[in-house]
């Protein structure tokens, strides 16, 4: 049954931010692995590393966001989308910890960044679970 709840149009801008940016993420993974695959020839796999872990976090920022999207209005649906969130949160955590690690630079930027739409989907994940 879908119906309108509070948290619904967090879930959907959320959602739909989280598809825009997962397919750009996708695009600059695949050129980051191709670029970085000369780099992975020479003996330096972190760099590799760093890229296949922004492309995993774009996929599954753009599943997240599918479905998010998908069941904005279903309220009976948003642990699923509180889940999803969670999921895509824990990577972007993972990977920013990877690629401080590889820079040698303080994550808070990308750490900061990389958590805001995560947040912002669960936020409305648990908007339309109180909406139930």
């Amino acid at each position: 049954m879908e119906q309108k709840t509070k948290g619904s149009g967090f879930l959907k801008v959320s959602g739909i931010l989280l598809i825009i940016f997962g397919v750009l993420g996708i695009i600059f993974g695949v050129v980051g692995l191709i670029l970085n695959t000369m780099a992975l020839i020479v003996g330096s796999a972190p760099q590799y590393m760093s890229s296949i872990f922004l492309l995993l976090d774009s996929i599954l920022g753009l599943i997240a966001g599918i479905v998010g999207v998908v069941n904005a209005n279903k309220p009976e649906k948003s642990m699923v989308c509180i889940i999803w969130g969670i999921i895509v949160a824990a990577v972007s955590v993972l990977g920013s910890i990877l690629t401080a690690f590889i820079d040698g630079n303080s994550p808070v930027f990308a750490l900061t960044a990389g958590l805001v739409l995560p947040i912002l989907f669960i936020v409305g994940g648990v908007m339309n679970k109180q909406g139930q």
